[in-house]
């Protein structure tokens, strides 16, 4: 249900607070909540598990600096 309520609102901000509001048929919780965030979290892993790995994210070439102000990517193509 909460993939169909964001294809709903493709393109569009949609506030935490009204999807919870919206998937638990009335007032947010706390439990709601973290309900949500659960369901998003299952979201993303099923929709695009490779992309949200950390170590999947730095073989694509993400930058994480680093005292010294280089990027992980920078020291290696340094060390070659």
């Amino acid at each position: 249900m909460l993939l169909a309520l964001l294809l709903l609102r493709a393109n569009k901000v949609v506030l935490r607070d009204t999807l919870t509001e919206e998937l638990s048929g009335g007032a947010a919780s706390e439990a709601a909540a973290n309900a949500l965030q659960a369901g998003i979290s299952r979201l993303r892993k099923s929709l695009v598990p490779d992309v949200i790995s950390s170590s999947s994210l730095r073989r694509r070439g993400a930058r994480s600096s680093r005292p010294g102000g280089q990027s992980a990517r920078q020291r290696r193509f340094a060390r070659r």
